[in-house]
């Protein structure tokens, strides 16, 4: 009561689907640039099983990171439907996207990226999580990527340089 009181806005959701309820959202997030319009598109859809206790959509404000050749940006979105697209303008191709900056919200989360923007997210992520996060995706790309050479053969090449 006293948030309410202050802020003057109801939070009666926010404690409904995180102390009254369980689960937690599972997100599939993908995106899409067209270099042409300078335009980034993301695909939202949540795809937790709804049950008794689990909602099937939740509300969440997300802070999303931007940084292109230009600089960095945040920008504020409210996820509030089971699936949602979001469109933004940006200066030229995102080489990073960091979907839930400062990883504020409980998630299961499948957002596939380009190992060269997880890379760069290890090398310039704006926060410890993130970065530990990148660090830990690509390393299970790079052993994933080397047993599939070593079932072709392709490996010990690839090794020793050849």
């Amino acid at each position: 009561r006293a948030f309410e009181e202050t802020t003057g806005k109801s939070l009666a959701w926010f404690f409904d689907q995180w102390v009254y309820k369980a689960g937690f959202p599972e997100l599939r997030v993908r995106s899409l640039y067209n270099a042409r319009s300078r335009t980034l598109t993301l695909d939202v859809a949540q795809t937790q099983t709804p049950d008794a206790t689990t909602p099937a959509v939740f509300r969440l404000p997300v802070a999303i990171e931007f940084v292109t050749a230009q600089g960095a940006r945040t920008e504020e979105i409210e996820i509030n439907q089971r699936s949602q697209r979001f469109t933004f303008k940006l200066e030229s191709k995102p080489l990073l996207i960091h979907f839930d900056k400062g990883e504020r919200i409980l998630k299961k989360l499948d957002f596939p990226q380009p190992a060269a923007r997880v890379a760069y997210k290890l090398a310039h992520g704006s926060d410890a999580t993130s970065v530990f996060n990148a660090g830990a995706w690509l390393q299970r790309w790079s052993a994933e990527r080397y047993r599939r050479l070593a079932t072709t053969g392709r490996a010990r090449a690839n090794v020793h340089g050849i």
